[in-house]
């Protein structure tokens, strides 16, 4: 018995043009599927970038509303001011511990070398010594610009003004300004403004023979 036509299967030929039917259909739809995971993978970095920046940007002004008015006769032999802020670079001391009981007080310095924002720390009780060894970090990088101004509320109580340059105090600026752009024209930096608060360190009993602040019970 002869196999009739709806038993003897497709042919080659028949096949060759399902799979270039198949081949033609799925061609976008890969494309259309690797488009989508370039798009995830490009937002999923910009979330990040951002998350990173926000979360520099909230430590830079925690820093800056902590800064300590250093005591300038701290030695009797060195007079080192608690603020230097130049339009480029700024230096200044501050804890970084979240307890602020903590002997956690920092000379924090920043600047920006090779589109890199970085952050140098010199822990106390070196924080006076301005040739003690400083431990850097990256915080931000592809920065293209940035600049610096401080609110000069000592000249003319009555009537604070922005200068480029905050050197030789015995006070702290009323406030801080950081203008900074990037190289992406994509990523954004609103001016930060953050003030500074602290007017004395309240928990840091100076202790001449350590060098360093006693504190908790030790500071007595």
């Amino acid at each position: 018995m002869r196999p009739t036509h709806s038993d003897a299967g497709y042919t080659l030929l028949e096949l060759l043009v399902a799979v270039a039917i198949m081949a033609m259909i799925a061609m976008p739809l890969g494309a259309g599927i690797h488009l989508g995971i370039d798009v995830w993978r490009k937002t999923a970095s910009k979330a990040d970038t951002f998350e990173r920046d926000m979360l520099v940007r909230q430590r830079l002004e925690s820093w800056l509303a902590s800064a300590y008015p250093f005591d300038i006769n701290r030695r009797l032999d060195l007079r080192l001011y608690p603020f230097d802020g130049t339009p480029d670079s700024l230096t200044f001391v501050a804890p970084t511990a979240p307890d602020p009981r903590a002997n956690s007080l920092n000379r924090i310095q920043l600047s920006v070398t090779d589109g890199k924002l970085t952050a140098g720390f010199t822990p106390d009780p070196q924080s006076y010594d301005v040739s003690a060894p400083v431990e850097s970090t990256t915080l931000l990088d592809g920065v293209a610009s940035w600049s610096l101004a401080y609110l000069d509320g000592v000249t003319d109580p009555a009537n604070p003004k922005w200068v480029t340059s905050w050197t030789k105090h015995f006070g702290l600026p009323q406030a801080v300004k950081i203008k900074l752009s990037f190289k992406d024209a994509h990523r954004t930096w609103a001016d930060l403004v953050a003030p500074l608060v602290v007017t004395e360190w309240s928990h840091c009993a100076f202790d001449e023979v350590s060098r360093a602040c006693r504190t908790g019970a030790d500071a007595g």
